[in-house]
């Protein structure tokens, strides 16, 4: 969970934040969004597997953050368009 939770909300709320305070606003800002809130790559798990790591926690990382991301992107989309930032 803290590894959903981190690559989901907390990297790009502090990202995102960072942006905002940077003067990064529209396209740029929807641009930073797409990259901060991704979901972890899948190659990440043949990595894993290559190296001798957990890589079943690397395949749960992506299954969950690929599932969750659809939900985590639209409210991040959301409370940006809510504060007028693109």
């Amino acid at each position: 969970m803290s590894c959903v939770t981190a690559r989901l909300v907390i990297v790009p709320a502090v990202a995102l934040s960072l942006a905002v305070y940077l003067g990064f606003r529209d396209i740029e800002l929807v641009t930073l969004l797409a990259i901060f809130a991704s979901p972890c790559a899948v190659a990440s798990f043949a990595m894993a597997q290559q190296m001798g790591s957990d890589a079943d926690l690397a395949g749960n990382c992506v299954v969950y953050t690929t599932g969750l991301s659809c939900f985590t992107i639209f409210c991040w989309v959301f409370v940006l368009k809510t504060l007028g930032l693109f």
